[in-house]
């Protein structure tokens, strides 16, 4: 429902201040639109034709830095444009105190064109990495080095600013360090501001049980926690719906006309089995 999704978004901190700083900007855009004619004829004293060639030139100055905006935005990604749209549009703002003649009306119109459509264009790309509809109540790890993997998922976490998340542990099989060892092999699972359950198959199960509504349990590696969780308690799937990344049925990977079997099948073709053959809605 609408109070549903709206409730869900407003608990992402993210997104509300994403939402705070286009309301902001659309109040500060306003009160300089509605105060040009008075500042034109007062200030400046000049005619209001200035005023329409100043609406051209920002309008021009918009379309023009749209591809480079766009090209930015794709090598520093789409917060950091969206900040760098913001603090331009307020410099391009207090530069509007010293305008004394045309040619500094001129100069700050297309500053302020080029700043706006920085903003304009990042505003729906990060609203709509701010928000998403899925409420993730909680990350286990699985197969290997799960303690590792933890690290993996904290780090990760934490960068993006959902320490809100629990993370829980799967049952550690080896001592393996995986490929981005080097990334984690500083961080220490103690500094996650979030919570860490040692005990994951445990919580999973809790997690889901405890749930008022059912839950969607989506595993995109090999199923040894969800094979776990399925024995220390299957009424989990009276509360929750499967969803799993192992292989393919129609149609190969890559295209090929034969199904494969990829690798979070075949590391545990056990749980696998076990987990399939759940009665999951």
């Amino acid at each position: 429902s609408f109070f549903k999704t709206m409730k869900m978004a407003i608990k992402q901190k993210n997104f509300m201040l994403a939402v705070f700083s286009y309301l902001t900007f659309m109040i500060a855009f306003g009160l300089m639109s509605m105060n040009t004619v008075n500042f034109i004829d007062d200030v400046l004293q000049e005619g209001q034709h200035i005023r329409s060639i100043g609406s051209i030139l920002m309008l021009l100055s918009s379309f023009l830095t749209i591809p480079i905006w766009a090209r930015l935005a794709k090598r520093i990604g789409h917060s950091n444009t969206y900040v760098i749209g913001l603090a331009s549009y307020g410099v391009s703002l207090l530069l509007n105190l010293f305008i004394v003649n045309a040619f500094q009306f001129y100069l700050t119109s297309i500053l302020n064109g080029i700043s706006i459509t920085l903003f304009l264009i990042m505003l729906s790309p990060v609203l709509a990495d701010c928000y998403d509809e899925i409420d993730v109540k909680l990350i286990t790890t699985s197969t290997d080095n799960t303690p590792l993997k933890a690290k993996l998922v904290a780090k990760f976490l934490e960068i993006v600013g959902r320490t809100d998340i629990p993370i829980g542990i799967g049952p550690q099989e080896n001592h393996k360090k995986a490929r981005l060892y080097p990334w984690i092999k500083d961080y220490e699972l103690s500094r996650y501001p979030g919570t860490v359950h040692e005990k994951g198959m445990e919580v999973l199960c809790s997690t889901i049980m405890d749930s008022p509504e059912p839950l969607t349990l989506i595993a995109i590696g090999p199923l040894g926690t969800v094979a776990g969780a399925l024995k220390m308690n299957p009424n989990i799937t009276e509360n929750s719906r499967f969803v799993g990344m192992h292989g393919s049925i129609r149609i190969g990977c890559r295209g090929s006309n034969s199904p494969h079997r990829e690798y979070n099948v075949k590391k545990n073709i056990k749980a696998c089995r076990e987990v399939f053959q759940a009665p999951w809605e």
